[in-house]
């Protein structure tokens, strides 16, 4: 199948580069940019969810959920939340190269193997062969998130980089916690009686998604005192985040249409792989992170992310025996 990759690349391309309108606010809180954008990305998300089920095919849904699918959206849109609040303090605290390989890498890593070989995440009409190009393409990305990691370990010990073993631990919690939004997909979709079709278990997820980061932006906003930022700069504080919002949900549509084909475990991941590869780009070209860094930290992150394409192709060729 040519549509599902091509959905999955500009989903990873539009995720790995939201993050570029972030880096460029420099926002004075990190917490006023990101409840603008969550606020706007969910919204926009769960109106196209809406509208493309159709109200009365979107409310018979909801009204006849089983209790086991609602334990797995309300676990994913919690899951992936909290996930997505600690992304951005990753981001903050390693930069987008290192911050993306081991967040993205670790997520990609969990949800994928869970959900292929206990959820159901590739069609079951798929040949075995699916399943030998995906693994292969995962555990290739887990060498590239290996060595991500280990190239930022030189850089932050050559650069005297306080926050480093801070920011790993934020980056991997990041990671985990955030791989529960695939397997709610998995859980929540599954074609029996009780379960939902894709768009309004995303849309609902989204929802709690949105919610549980409202909640902690908004504290975080009153506790620090900085309602009044968003009079001080519009472009800072509404029209960089209205722009990585809609890079975010245009990106979560595309994965979605892809996912509705070929199933979770291999849109999730290729998606991922792109995503980080997209994200090292801009880190390297617009933001000039890895400038001062010793040169032997520069080839492994260069080899950390030629191995992450390289499993991204291989998921791609696993998609390629769906039909």
């Amino acid at each position: 199948m040519l549509l599902p990759i091509i959905l999955c690349a500009l989903s990873g391309i539009l995720l790995g580069s939201w993050t570029i309108f972030m880096r460029k606010s420099e926002p004075h809180q990190f917490e006023n940019f990101f409840i603008v954008f969550v606020t706007i990305l969910s919204f926009l998300f769960i109106a196209y969810c809406i509208f493309f089920t159709g109200i009365r095919q979107f409310n018979q849904e909801i009204h006849n959920a089983s209790v086991q699918a609602w334990f797995w959206i309300a676990l994913g849109g919690i899951g992936w939340g909290i996930g997505q609040i600690l992304f951005g303090y990753g981001i903050t605290m390693l930069g987008l190269a290192l911050g993306y390989a081991i967040m993205i890498g670790v997520s990609m890593l969990i949800g994928t193997f869970v959900t292929m070989f206990f959820m159901g995440g590739i069609p079951q009409t798929a040949p075995r062969i699916v399943y030998l190009y995906a693994t292969l393409g995962v555990v290739i990305s887990l060498g590239g998130v290996i060595l991500s990691a280990w190239a930022g370990q030189i850089k932050s010990s050559k650069l005297k980089i306080k926050n480093f073993p801070k920011g790993l631990l934020v980056c991997v919690a990041s990671g985990s916690i955030g791989s529960l939004f695939a397997l709610s997909y998995a859980g929540a979709t599954k074609k029996a009686p009780g379960f939902l079709t894709t768009w309004p278990t995303m849309a609902v997820i989204v929802f709690i998604y949105w919610f549980v980061q409202f909640v902690f932006l908004a504290g975080r906003i009153y506790k620090l005192k900085s309602w009044e930022l968003f009079s001080r700069d519009t472009r800072k504080y509404f029209l960089l985040p209205f722009i990585s919002a809609v890079f975010f949900a245009v990106a979560l549509v595309f994965n979605f249409e892809a996912t509705d084909k070929v199933g979770i475990s291999l849109a999730y991941p290729m998606m991922m792989g792109i995503q980080i590869f997209a994200g090292n780009v801009w880190s390297f070209v617009m933001f000039k992170e890895w400038i001062h860094a010793p040169k032997r930290a520069v080839n492994r992150q260069y080899l950390g992310l030629f191995l992450l394409l390289i499993a991204s192709v291989l998921i791609g060729k696993a998609m390629g025996y769906i039909k």
